[in-house]
């Protein structure tokens, strides 16, 4: 029969330790990219980074980009996440990610200003062709095609 030592037992625990950690160290990868201002093609600096689970967008990991527009986002497991962009006066940037076995390099994230999202916008409105108001009904006439000098 064979009986462990202390030592042998000690050596047995300290490669599983290390076998553990080298497997689990694998199983976390890392997201990264830039974020940058579409229309001056500036970077953007402490640009607020967030990274949700998807299923029930809780709250994993929050991190600034650094002077040069970048960041990353480490040990972040497999599975299907939503990454929220947002800086002052800026649009929100939102995506949805999946990370499959390997690091998530998003290379440049385009952020657009508010006021360049906003001036774009023109809002038509159309008024109703008949009102009613208690017991009163309008009518606006132009709303209703009819032929020239017709009858009412």
């Amino acid at each position: 029969m064979f009986k462990f030592t202390h030592q042998l037992k000690f050596s047995f625990f300290v490669i599983s330790v290390f076998c553990y950690t080298t497997i689990s160290a694998q199983s976390t990868f890392k997201i990264s990219g830039k974020v940058i201002d579409t229309t001056e093609k500036k970077v953007l600096e402490n640009t607020n980074i967030v990274l949700l689970k998807a299923t029930d967008s809780v709250l994993l990991a929050s991190v600034r980009t650094d002077k040069e527009g970048k960041f990353v986002l480490p040990n972040v497991a497999n599975g299907k996440y939503i990454l929220m962009v947002s800086y002052p006066k800026y649009a929100d940037y939102i995506d949805k990610l999946e990370i499959n076995n390997r690091d998530e390099d998003l290379s440049t994230l385009p952020l657009v200003t508010t006021f360049f999202l906003l001036k774009e916008i023109v809002i038509k409105s159309a008024a109703a062709a008949i009102r009613i108001k208690g017991d009163t009904t309008e009518f606006t006439a132009d709303s209703f095609k009819v032929t020239p000098n017709a009858d009412v």
